[in-house]
């Protein structure tokens, strides 16, 4: 399986997201969000991922 890198910290949240819309449905690619600590630091920006993706789980 392909994991594509898809980087938090350099782009807008909305940048980021039409990426990992862009390759969800293909099976054989899969993501990988970098750096994750982004949503440690930035609670907001973790909740405004899971709104639109739910399938992304916040680290317990």
């Amino acid at each position: 399986r392909l994991l594509m890198g898809i980087s938090l910290y350099n782009q807008s949240p909305e940048a980021a997201l039409q990426k990992i819309l862009a390759i969800e449905n293909d099976p054989i690619v899969g993501y990988v969000l970098f750096s994750y600590d982004q949503f440690l630091q930035d609670p907001d920006l973790q909740r405004k991922y899971l709104q639109f993706l739910p399938t992304v789980e916040a680290e317990k």
